[in-house]
């Protein structure tokens, strides 16, 4: 069954409006460069476990491990940067030492590149305030759709969404987490 002509086209502006919306958060916060938001979203998703992922590595009862290794900040070279960004090593290269001049990461003795801990006080980067706006502008984004189309309207749109472009990933998953604690950890 094909979702309502009325529901498509509540999901479609949905989209498009949430789209723009994080477009412009992303171009205040990252200098008008969208590939430095790229940049810094790709070395995100490369240094921290994905959660489902983290749960399956975590003992059952134990939450204290769970919470560990979501607070496991893990590094990226440039390449893997690169690589998951989509962009060529020289451009990569330019969007982290601007992030770097902005407070977002930090390049190590060894080379590799890390996010700065936003929890830290002496953290003088925006980083809190975008993630913050980005959420906001989320959340208020599914509210509206949730209050518009009925749940089975956006079951049926994601079945037929992935029938066409099935959702790429480039968090960690569990092996490569492994690989990259192993190099943390020697």
């Amino acid at each position: 069954m094909l979702v309502s002509p009325e529901a498509s086209t509540r999901i479609a502006l949905w989209t498009a409006k949430l789209t723009f919306g994080t477009l412009l958060t992303l171009r205040k916060f990252f200098d008008n460069d969208l590939d430095m938001a790229n940049v810094a979203f790709a070395l995100a998703l490369r240094s921290r476990l994905d959660l489902p992922h983290a749960r399956n590595l975590a003992p059952q009862n134990a939450e204290e491990s769970l919470e560990s290794m979501e607070k496991l900040m893990l590094t990226s070279s440039l390449y893997e940067v690169s690589i998951t960004a989509g962009i060529d090593r020289a451009t990569a290269r330019r969007k982290l030492n601007k992030l770097r001049d902005l407070g977002y990461v930090a390049r190590r003795e060894d080379g590799r590149w890390e996010l700065i801990d936003f929890h830290d006080p002496n953290n003088k980067s925006d980083a809190v305030a975008a993630l913050k706006s980005l959420l906001k502008l989320y959340l208020t984004g599914i509210k509206e759709l949730q209050e518009h189309v009925p749940v089975s309207g956006l079951e049926m749109a994601l079945e037929q969404l992935e029938e066409v472009a099935p959702p790429s990933n480039h968090a960690l998953n569990e092996d490569e987490f492994s690989m990259k604690l192993k190099k943390h950890n020697s």
